[in-house]
């Protein structure tokens, strides 16, 4: 992984250079900035799908990187290799390579700064380079496999993140096809202690579980607590990812078979 002081405004152009110079100026002593995409909209009279795209390529570029909700780790440095995937049209990075390694890398910095879902997710700073993204993923035995449907696999960052800190890196990835991906993904959790698949019903005062697999909704009952709703519908998604697990044992890593046979529910959940 190569840097590069970023030392002209020739490399960005103007409007990522300039909003790489906001965020950089609000960084506090460990470079991290907590960015506020309406006040810099603001400040620079541009709209905030602007903001976001320069975001987006800052970070495509090295420049700043993605270390919590809002908050991002701030460099004066730029990772040449990154450079040559793609290039800059009005502040938004474009990709020109057109292999399977680049594609997945920019849609995992895709994904962890637009989708609703993705707001507390993560890339390492290993991750920061499309390089060692690379140099990982070839390594990765599943890496180019596909699913009895002929799909490829899914790079899943869910299963081996530590509870309540969701990251793609060397450490927490795995390849899955996507009939387990989509089992584990995570649910969010309201502060009410609902979940996808509970509802409570007012006029009988209690509280209905039911999930879908493979197209089929299974009704698991009504309970008189969330609690029992909660247990009762993690125990019935449980048992279904470890039939689906043992579906597909020898053909997922070992580590990931482990994690998913030893599933908790609270591996299943996020909060809002």
């Amino acid at each position: 992984m190569t840097d590069v002081t970023i030392d002209n405004i020739s490399v960005l152009g103007a409007m990522c250079h300039t909003i790489y110079t906001i965020i950089a100026r609000s960084k506090n002593t460990e470079a991290i900035s907590v960015v506020d995409v309406s006040k810099i909209a603001n400040i620079t009279k541009l709209k905030e799908s602007q903001v976001r795209n320069s975001i987006y390529t800052l970070c495509v570029y090295g420049l700043i990187r993605k270390v919590g909700y809002n908050t991002f780790k701030v460099t004066n440095k730029y990772i040449r290799c990154n450079i040559s995937c793609g290039y800059i049209s009005q502040e938004l990075f474009l990709q020109e390579d057109d292999s399977l390694m680049t594609r997945s890398w920019l849609s995992m910095i895709h994904r962890c700064l637009t989708l609703d879902s993705y707001h507390d997710v993560t890339w390492s700073e290993d991750f920061a380079s499309v390089d060692v993204f690379g140099e990982w993923c070839n390594k990765q035995e599943y890496y180019r496999a596909k699913d009895d449907n002929g799909n490829s696999y899914h790079m899943d960052k869910d299963l081996l993140s530590p509870r309540h800190k969701r990251e793609y890196s060397k450490n927490t990835c795995t390849f899955l096809p996507a009939e387990l991906n989509l089992l584990i993904g995570k649910r969010r959790l309201t502060k009410d202690g609902l979940t996808t698949g509970i509802t409570y019903r007012k006029r009988d005062n209690v509280y209905s579980a039911k999930l879908v697999n493979k197209g089929e909704t299974i009704t698991l009952g009504d309970f008189y607590s969330k609690e029992e709703a909660s247990e009762a519908y993690f125990e019935a998604k449980r048992l279904i990812i470890i039939e689906t697990t043992e579906k597909w044992k020898g053909r997922i890593d070992d580590v990931a078979y482990g994690a998913l046979l030893d599933i908790q529910a609270e591996d299943l959940f996020t909060y809002e």
